[in-house]
């Protein structure tokens, strides 16, 4: 039975991650190397596990021959050992043997004692071909640094969604601007208006969520999500323009990815913006 992509709906917000790295597997530019941060490792494990199965197109990963797996718990201590590591790098270099490519996973990779690591980092270096390998730690600092380094970065967060006055305010502002660009004698204010939204966004990103110890990546995932759903819809209301949806939508998922490695927000949305407008100005 293939992966049934309804099978992690309950991840809350950590499903506007899974939804990237979905995005980035079907336009063959997943990362062959992902770290996972988050403090709950249900959550990451979760994630990794759903997209082992759309990797591997089944429904239960860990059951399946192309899927390698290594947590304390597995191997039975509190740390993981180089003779665990050793052990998932052999088999990783071997062949798939039914799916096209091949899914390792480590859980808590902090754990992993210094011969464990640096046996690991030798693969990371010059990782095998078809081969994703997917880490997790609500530790990352306790981990080698060039572990961390060789690794595109995924932070999670336990907060809810929160529709907030603020977010509403950004959405109908961005709404807005599209309908400036569609509305071909009014093109030459976008400039000035993407602008004030991006002033707005910079002033403002830290009130998407009421905690005080809000995680600054969940609200930045949560924006990006809303400007897609946004963008969708606003393209399908211009259904002339709804067969172009998908050079859009792709600016936002390069978004995604430099967000991963930390890029700053407000440049990213700068360029993304720039891009629609220069997508709109094409004729």
């Amino acid at each position: 039975m293939p992966f049934a992509e309804n099978t992690y709906r309950d991840l809350n917000n950590s499903a506007v991650i899974l939804d990237r790295l979905l995005n980035l597997y079907d336009a063959d530019r997943l990362p062959n190397s992902l770290l996972f941060i988050a403090e709950d490792v249900q959550v990451t494990s979760k994630v990794a596990h759903a997209l082992a199965n759309k990797i591997l197109n089944c429904t239960d990963c860990t059951q399946h021959m192309d899927f390698f797996q290594i947590s304390s718990d597995i191997v039975g201590s509190a740390q993981i050992t180089a003779d665990a590591v050793r052990d998932l790098i052999a088999k990783i270099q071997v062949s798939p043997k039914i799916s096209r490519f091949k899914v390792a996973y480590i859980e808590h990779a902090e754990r992993m004692n210094k011969y464990a690591a640096n046996s690991f980092l030798k693969t990371l270096e010059e990782p095998p071909a078809d081969t994703v390998i997917v880490l997790s730690s609500p530790s990352p600092y306790a981990m080698l640094p060039t572990i961390v380094s060789r690794c595109v970065i995924f932070r999670f967060s336990d907060h809810q969604k929160i529709v907030s006055p603020v977010l509403d305010h950004i959405i109908n502002s961005y709404e807005s601007w599209l309908e400036l660009l569609f509305n071909r004698s009014k093109k030459n204010l976008a400039v000035i208006e993407m602008y004030k939204l991006l002033s707005y966004i910079d002033q403002h990103l830290g009130e998407l969520l009421d905690e005080e110890d809000a995680d600054k990546m969940d609200s930045e995932l949560i924006l990006l999500k809303a400007l897609e759903i946004s963008t969708e819809k606003t393209f399908r209301a211009h259904s002339e323009e709804v067969l172009n949806l998908h050079k859009i939508i792709s600016f936002f998922e390069d978004l995604h990815y430099f967000l991963a490695i930390n890029c700053n927000l407000i440049s990213c949305l700068e360029r993304c913006f720039l891009l629609i407008i220069q997508w709109f100005s094409r004729d």
